[in-house]
């Protein structure tokens, strides 16, 4: 089983990957 902290870690390192890919996905749309 996963500890929290190692949970949390995900959760972020997930949550920064999705930002990134939303704003490439934006720019694209708006270039």
């Amino acid at each position: 089983m996963e500890t929290c902290d190692d949970l949390l870690v995900d959760f972020a390192a997930t949550s920064i990957i999705c930002k990134q890919l939303t704003i490439l996905i934006m720019e694209s749309l708006l270039s």
